[in-house]
Parts: structure tokens; sequence; C-alpha cells
């Protein structure tokens, strides 16, 4: 069975999922901050751990893989792990907080369009329509 097509559909899929449970934990009340957001921070670095296992278990296909998919993909797991360390950084208190969220904020941006952009030109599904072979 191969890992790695799996793993990286995983992680595609927890990207958008862990912003958005974010996002709705930011905003319910009743504990503080870092308590609501632990469940966010625990799925988004799940998904960084599983990107990596994708990256290591698809190396064999490297050779037959589009050269584009292959750099935004990497691409991609280079944004994943930038965003892990600002979003650790965030559980630390400061004034610089809020610059940290504009960056955590454009760093997913950043990250989810470079994975679909990975999935476009490397996922076996869209090489006809890309031209890769």
């Amino acid at each position: 069975m191969a890992i790695g097509p799996p793993t990286g559909w995983i992680a595609l899929a927890a990207i958008p999922v862990a912003a958005v449970l974010g996002a709705t934990l930011r905003r319910v009340r009743g504990s503080p901050l870092l308590t609501r957001m632990r469940p966010h921070a625990a799925l988004g670095l799940t998904a960084l751990a599983v990107g990596c296992v994708h990256a290591m278990w698809s190396m064999r296909a490297l050779a037959a893989a589009d050269g584009r998919g292959v750099w935004l993909g990497s691409a991609a797991l280079l944004a994943f792990v930038v965003q892990g360390f600002v979003g650790a950084s965030l559980w630390d208190p400061g004034a610089y907080r809020g610059a940290l969220r504009r960056w955590h904020a454009a760093v997913f941006w950043s990250l989810l369009l470079l994975a679909l952009g990975h999935v476009v030109f490397a996922a076996p599904y869209f090489q006809g329509m890309t031209g890769a072979s």
C-alpha cells in the first residue's frame, strides 16, 4: 500500500480545517485563549508531521514526477515548517502577537496556494490536464 498519496491528501485537508478551527476557537469565550487554541495547534502540528511523512514517502516517485509539482511541494513543505514556527511563537505573550497573527494568516494562504499548486502538477489525476507526463 502506498503511503505517500494518502498522507498528502490528509495534510492538504488538514490545512483549511485547522484554519477554520482556529478562527472558531478564537471567538469562543469562557476559557483562556491559549487553552482554547490547543486543538488548533495540535491539528496544525499533526498536519505538519503528516506532510513530512508524505514528503519522505513520496521520494521514490520523484524521478517520474513533474518538476513544477516537486518545486511547489518543496515550497509548501517549507511554508508548513514556517507556519509551525510562527504558530508556536504565538504561544508567548508580547506586543508582537498582532504582527505574528498577520504573518500566520499570510503564511497560511501561501501554504494553501502552494499545496494546491503541488496537487495540480503532481497528482496523477491532474497530470493529463497540465501536460505533465
